[in-house]
């Protein structure tokens, strides 16, 4: 049976930017994470995920554990591509990313309902679609619901309730391009950070 919902107003602290970088700069990234195999080589995220990641600054053991590890710095590649380019939006001017986590998605893989962590992580989480484009499903106590189209070279952002009231997922949809790439760029607190 299928659940009703009601299609819902843009959750509060949901915003969305497009073409924040080139297809030239796109196709950098892509190259790149595809290329830093031997330092960073894809993993599995978590024991019921198929989708790959790779870790950088901090690493999330995806589990109910409050602890990151540090990992790796941030490649200056993302940070020039991406986060000086965050810096010039308003919303994000004092935004200081210290983690990036590289999600790649083949067709038909998708990530189920989440919000992330309310503790390990900041105000702020800040994501940008690469490949393909995707939509984020949003729902808010299973009875609100809003589809957020990411396109690629896009990002969202998530503050306030659209951060700590609604979850967000994309589901598992076979579509005509094969692979997406998400960065998603957080703040950690330091805390949690175990050696």
């Amino acid at each position: 049976m299928e659940k009703h919902v009601n299609l819902s107003a843009q959750p509060s602290g949901l915003i969305y930017v497009a073409d924040l970088i080139s297809r030239e700069e796109e196709s950098q990234l892509i190259e790149f994470f595809e290329n830093d195999q031997k330092k960073h080589p894809w993993k599995t995220a978590g024991v019921r995920a198929v989708r790959l990641v790779k870790h950088y600054g901090y690493q999330y053991p995806y589990t109910r554990k409050l602890e990151l590890k540090l990992s790796d710095p941030i490649p200056s590649v993302i940070n020039d591509i991406i986060i000086q380019k965050l810096s010039k939006i308003d919303v994000l001017a004092n935004f200081k990313p210290d983690q990036a986590i590289v999600n790649r998605y083949l067709s038909g893989q998708g990530i189920s309902a989440h919000a992330d962590h309310p503790e390990l992580f900041g105000d702020t989480v800040v994501s940008i679609s690469l490949g393909c484009k995707a939509t984020m499903i949003f729902n808010k106590e299973g009875c609100n619901t809003f589809n957020q189209i990411v396109k690629p070279r896009s990002i969202y952002v998530m503050q306030g309730e659209a951060r700590y009231e609604w979850t967000h997922e994309m589901l598992k949809t076979k579509t005509q391009c094969t692979t997406r790439y998400s960065v998603t760029f957080r703040e950690i607190n330091k805390e949690y950070v175990r050696k």
